[in-house]
């Protein structure tokens, strides 16, 4: 991580909001935060060529290349990767903080069967959990869900 942070000419992680994901859906949040990302480095860069992991476009954004699997094959984006693993860990790991009945910190933000079992028992953690991801959950494992 120190190697990245000292020879990265500019990076930048951000996060779409449960609230955000749950009203346009995890593909079009991933867009829209895509997208600011990339003028971001564009304002720093305007003549470079964006790089993204995975086989999703950005519409009207020129200059972008996605490829898939491309985490294994460029380094930039290997350290996007690695830089975003680092602060989704870091946030589930102030989530358990303040909420450590629900076991965040091992969850890592995916719905282990522990976590699942604790949103079952405890209930829905508002501004936390997306609520369409939970009410799925919820029908999946055939539990009724309670709101904190």
């Amino acid at each position: 991580i120190d190697l990245i942070h000292r020879s990265a000419l500019f990076y930048e992680v951000k996060f779409a909001q449960p609230e955000q994901i749950d009203k346009e859906g995890i593909w079009v949040a991933w867009k829209n935060i895509c997208t600011e990302l990339v003028l971001h480095v564009r304002e720093k860069f305007p003549d470079h060529e964006v790089l993204i992991d995975g086989s999703r476009n950005l519409g009207t954004l020129t200059r972008i290349k996605p490829i898939v699997g491309g985490d294994t094959i460029h380094q930039c984006i290997s350290a996007a990767s690695i830089l975003a693993k680092q602060a989704q860990c870091g946030a589930m790991l102030d989530l358990h903080k303040k909420f450590p009945a629900y076991h965040f910190d091992q969850s890592h933000g995916y719905g282990s069967p522990q976590h699942v079992n604790c949103v079952k028992e405890l209930g829905v953690v508002r501004g936390i959990h997306r609520v369409q991801f939970v009410e799925t959950t919820a029908r999946k494992n055939h539990f009724t869900l309670k709101w904190c």
